[in-house]
């Protein structure tokens, strides 16, 4: 009877430990899938973060070149008949004693075709030869 009792005793202590160890694996598990998915979530706002910052370096470039164009347009400004030239095409001014003369091209109006007047029956009877 004693060596039944411990015999019980004995296989208790190994479904403990069973138990002890199927949650002790379970957590390894789960934290594994918690790193994985930390892992991918980074990967993808790394991945987003490189689009962008390859945008940004993109309108650098463009900002750079339109300040290098910018200021070569300051030094052609430095010269008087440069600003002579600027004011008389832009802003239509002129010298005492000088007249402006503006030449504005006439509107063209569209010429009405031949097939805009017809309607749509016609047209296929046009395009059929009859």
């Amino acid at each position: 009877m004693i060596t039944r009792t411990k015999k019980i005793i004995k296989g208790q202590r190994s479904s403990n430990q069973r138990i002890t160890w199927f949650f002790l694996v379970l957590c390894v598990v789960l934290a594994i899938v918690f790193l994985a998915y930390s892992n991918l979530r980074m990967y993808r706002q790394r991945a987003e973060l490189k689009i962008q910052l390859e945008k940004v370096d993109h309108e650098v470039a463009v900002l750079l070149e339109k300040n290098i164009l910018l200021k070569k347009g300051i030094g052609d400004l430095s010269d008087p008949t440069k600003i002579e030239e600027a004011a008389r095409d832009k802003l239509i001014m002129r010298k005492p004693g000088e007249e402006v003369v503006v030449v504005i091209p006439p509107e063209e109006k569209p010429v009405p075709s031949e097939e805009k007047k017809l309607n749509w029956w016609q047209k296929i009877i046009k395009k059929l030869g009859l």
